[in-house]
């Protein structure tokens, strides 16, 4: 009889706590939209540790940190190599004084790594990703807090996003009945993914494949979404159109 009312009184707590969380995304609201105009396409952005910047990828292949707030390019980092496979993963050291950056190349998000210096634009190739730096990728997301992985994978019926555990063990598969995935992020504490859709909507999962809100961010595809370090914005793009969402009212 007591593990039974145990029982309901946690269902109840979690029910509260989704209610929440719920309740918190409805309201959620754009607070910045900023316009890109020679990237028609966005692969990948990452925060800046601070939040003050997002690192996104031109269609040129050079990366740019864009001031969040003004909307200016702080700094524009170039590859001056000549065969240069496009960019699809970047993370920020947890100071904010290096970012990594590398390649989807036969099956492996890795390739072609760089690490870059933030204070004087140079790179090295001599890098590896380090766990506990949060992974920004169109298609990959990786959570330091949680250990999960997230990827994009094709189905029969179309893509789904399989969430694993650090010893690859499956945690749940997330479908998508009326529209296609196109891009995944994990929140800051590794406890929420984000997924954005073709159509132009943001779904918000928690890890074990709950879902959790929906909400319309863009009118086509979303290439790519971010949270910041501290959790309380999303970064969304379509096209060259980034917007900045405030997750706390």
């Amino acid at each position: 009889m007591k593990h039974g009312r145990l029982f309901l009184l946690m269902s109840f707590l979690t029910l509260l706590c989704v209610n929440a969380l719920n309740a918190h995304w409805s309201e959620i609201e754009c607070c910045k939209t900023l316009r890109v105009d020679d990237n028609p396409s966005i692969p990948v952005i990452a925060f800046s540790p601070d939040g003050t910047c997002l690192a996104l990828v031109c269609g040129d292949g050079a990366i740019v940190l864009l001031n969040i707030k003004t909307g200016d390019r702080v700094t524009t980092l170039i590859n001056h190599e000549e065969e240069q496979k496009p960019i699809s993963t970047l993370a920020f050291d947890p100071e904010g004084r290096f970012l990594y950056s590398s390649s989807a190349y036969d099956g492996n998000p890795f390739a072609d790594a760089k690490l870059w210096n933030l204070n004087d634009g140079t790179c090295s190739d001599d890098c590896e990703l380090e766990p506990e730096w949060p992974v920004s990728s169109s298609l990959y997301a990786y959570s330091p807090k949680s250990k999960y992985a997230a990827m994009i994978t094709e189905e029969a019926g179309g893509k789904a996003i399989e969430i694993v555990d650090e010893d690859e063990s499956p945690i749940a598969t997330l479908k998508e009945d009326k529209s296609t995935f196109s891009s995944i992020a994990f929140s800051c504490d590794g406890q929420y993914l984000v997924s954005g859709l073709e159509d132009g909507l943001i779904r918000l999962w928690s890890v074990n494949g709950e879902h959790l809100t929906l909400f319309e961010a863009h009118e086509g595809n979303i290439s790519a979404v971010a949270f910041s370090r501290d959790g309380r914005k999303l970064a969304s793009v379509s096209g060259g159109t980034i917007k900045i969402w405030d997750l706390i009212a």
